[in-house]
């Protein structure tokens, strides 16, 4: 009779060290239907884990025999098809056992993740709410076996330096301080988050960013949960075309359409703006999107802005879980939003609100963050922003640098950029700016937030205050 795939797997992780020591993590108990199968495979992984080699037959029938609480039948066959195993359930090509193991390994999660999804439709799955369905089956058709097992600091020396290095891997900013904070801007697989008070400028901050990479040329997904995407464009366009917000239907449609044409020409990016409603969408939706993006205009974005974080919905919970407190609720959020770039390979920018204090505070950190201290634990680089009427009279802010995974956290940890807010623009501080004035300003705003009277006066440094 000839023997099932899921037998001479089983088979195989007894007796074919090589292939146990490369498939076995990759394996999971829920891949296997029969409980047969659960049972040897369990006690196979558990002999691996704990010994660090291959279990005999012997040690493992031993360990189901003393194990009462496992039915006399499951037990029973369990054993029987433990002694049967021979030399005759090796395969004869090794390429062919992994390959195969992984087809089935896709198969298992795929069909798992179906009766998972039909559970979630009929209400009988407590944990997931029906928009976690599309996250599941994709993370069920991602399953793979990968045959990379890092890097040789020594043998692989030359391409890792020829890969760091590599400019055309990084999106740069247009802002020559970003650059420097983060050597050269932004890589793919990447979440930059913004934190800052209402009114602080962060959508302002995404709207450049969005702008000034289809000016230099890239595709840009912008995705707003908060503003009409109507209006997300007027900012983009008052950017684009250098005009006050309120100048631009001043201009007449055909100046207007004018201007916007010669734009076209110059540009080779594009800028696709999407609009979901507050808190119904994830990163699940958001790759639908681009899935679609890509078939009917043939778009694939090069950066992606969410506008913002924290009116997201995560794939993973439902909003309000009973147990799942903003901590755990948000980090998840922003988990799913860097598993996305990490998919598409192109960086994510998008922002958060700082809570009650941060909003006030000169001296922002990563916990201000209004929802989730795990947002910043998540994030490539975190970066505070803050504004005042001071700040406001000299069009700028003032930015923190909270994290960085690209450069030393205390390189250029304060310092201000130029914004024009009815153009919706930032740029770089001209170098013949007084950095004593920088230092007033910066002592002005601790002065206000911080009365004298309070002990909280000496309690905020800008010595690290840089532009």
């Amino acid at each position: 009779m000839s023997k099932k795939i899921n037998e001479i797997i089983l088979a195989n992780f007894i007796l074919n060290e090589k292939f146990t020591r490369k498939i076995i993590p990759h394996f999971k108990t829920e891949y296997f239907s029969e409980e047969v199968d659960k049972l040897v495979f369990d006690e196979i992984d558990n002999f691996v884990n704990s010994f660090n080699t291959l279990p005999t037959k012997e040690a493992l029938i031993i360990s189901i025999e003393n194990k009462p609480e496992i039915g006399v039948d499951i037990s029973n066959r369990a054993i029987s098809f433990i002694s049967d195993i021979e030399e005759g359930y090796e395969s004869p090509n090794f390429d062919w056992l992994v390959k195969t193991s992984e087809k089935f390994c896709k198969d298992a999660a795929v069909v798992n993740a179906l009766m998972t999804s039909i559970k979630i439709i009929d209400g009988d799955d407590k944990e997931f709410s029906k928009d976690a369905i599309p996250g599941i089956l994709s993370n069920a058709l991602a399953v793979t076996f990968d045959s990379h097992i890092g890097l040789d600091c020594f043998e692989d020396a030359e391409s890792w330096y020829d890969e760091y290095t590599k400019i055309e891997d990084r999106l740069p900013f247009d802002i020559e301080i970003l650059n420097k904070i983060t050597r050269n801007g932004l890589p793919g697989k990447s979440l930059t988050v913004f934190l800052g008070g209402t009114g602080t400028g962060k959508t302002n901050i995404l709207c450049h960013f969005a702008a000034s990479y289809a000016r230099d040329g890239k595709n840009v997904l912008y995705i707003t949960l908060e503003l009409d995407e109507h209006k997300i464009t007027e900012r983009l366009n008052a950017n684009l075309l250098s005009v006050n917000i309120n100048d631009l239907i001043k201009l007449g449609k055909e100046a207007f359409m004018t201007r916007i044409n010669k734009l076209k020409e110059k540009t080779l990016g594009k800028i696709i703006v999407k609009e979901y409603p507050m808190r119904s969408a994830h990163a699940g939706h958001f790759k639908a999107l681009v899935e679609e993006l890509k078939i009917k205009k043939n778009f694939k974005p090069d950066v992606i802005l969410v506008d913002y974080l924290g009116i997201c919905s995560s794939a993973r919970y439902r909003d309000g879980s009973r147990g799942i407190n903003t901590n755990t609720y948000f980090q998840s959020v922003a988990e799913e939003l860097r598993g996305m770039s990490q998919f598409y390979n192109v960086p994510v920018i998008t922002a958060i609100q700082t809570n009650r204090s941060g909003s006030t505070n000169s001296d922002i950190d990563m916990t201000d963050s209004a929802d989730s201290f795990g947002v910043a634990m998540t994030a490539d680089l975190f970066l505070g922003v803050v504004t005042n009427d001071d700040l406001a009279n000299l069009n700028q802010l003032m930015l923190f640098v909270l994290k960085n995974r690209y450069n030393d956290l205390n390189y250029y940890k304060k310092f201000l950029v130029g914004v024009e807010r009815a153009k919706m623009m930032l740029y770089d501080l001209e170098s013949s700016v007084n950095e004593k004035d920088v230092m007033k300003v910066a002592e002005e705003i601790n002065k206000e937030l911080f009365p004298s009277s309070k002990k909280e006066t000496n309690k905020h440094d800008f010595s690290g205050f840089k532009i």
